[in-house]
């Protein structure tokens, strides 16, 4: 059920899907069973954690991480999930450092294209678009050139000033994900406001 949940997820994550099951909100039955029948399964917290994120309940997702960790220490997924949470909660600093803790745990994680995303975000969140960008360009590198990469990538090259470098991301975004405008970020996906004002300033359309 915990798979299900989360390959469900990830299909409308990354445009696979827009089938009503595979919504964010509505892997939360499948995810309260799994926790019923099994509450020591730290994976479910994580994914639940990820659930509640892209509906927005930042608190709760920081929460279902941290229930992650504590059930599981060594868990890089759930130190990554809590930093992921950590800067969408403006908690820049504590961001970092949860999410270099995940390295220190799986330093050649197959997941840390997502984790340097995850350090661009926190760098954004403070303010430092050089060392954002900078993470950015490592997560593509690093095997996670996905839409949403790009898209703060181009946020953060247009919030710096770099009009040609954000056009050039904005348009390698829109064509992995064609669907792309501001309502779709306001409505679906986690994204500072530093984001939005420079996905603006790039050209992405409102709607």
């Amino acid at each position: 059920m915990v798979g299900l949940a989360y390959a469900r997820l990830r299909a409308n994550f990354y445009g696979w899907s827009t089938a009503a099951e595979d919504k964010p909100a509505a892997q939360m039955e499948l995810l309260t069973k799994a926790t019923a029948i099994n509450p020591g399964y730290a994976f479910a917290y994580y994914v639940k954690s990820v659930v509640l994120r892209r509906t927005k309940e930042y608190p709760e997702s920081l929460a279902a991480a941290e229930t992650e960790v504590a059930l599981d220490p060594n868990s890089a997924y759930g130190h990554a999930a809590m930093g992921r949470a950590e800067a969408l909660l403006g908690r820049c600093e504590q961001s970092i450092a949860h999410t270099k803790q995940a390295f220190a745990l799986s330093p050649r994680d197959p997941f840390s294209g997502i984790w340097y995303m995850h350090l661009g975000l926190a760098e954004l969140c403070q303010g430092r678009l050089d060392a954002a960008i900078e993470q950015l360009k490592r997560a593509i590198v690093s095997g996670y050139p996905t839409y949403y990469t790009y898209s703060l990538l181009a946020g953060a090259e247009a919030a710096k000033g770099n009009d040609a470098e954000a056009i050039l991301a904005l348009t390698e975004a829109r064509r992995l994900n064609p669907q792309l405008t501001i309502k779709f970020f306001v409505e679906t996906i986690p994204a500072l406001p530093i984001v939005i004002d420079g996905l603006r300033k790039a050209g992405l359309p409102e709607e």
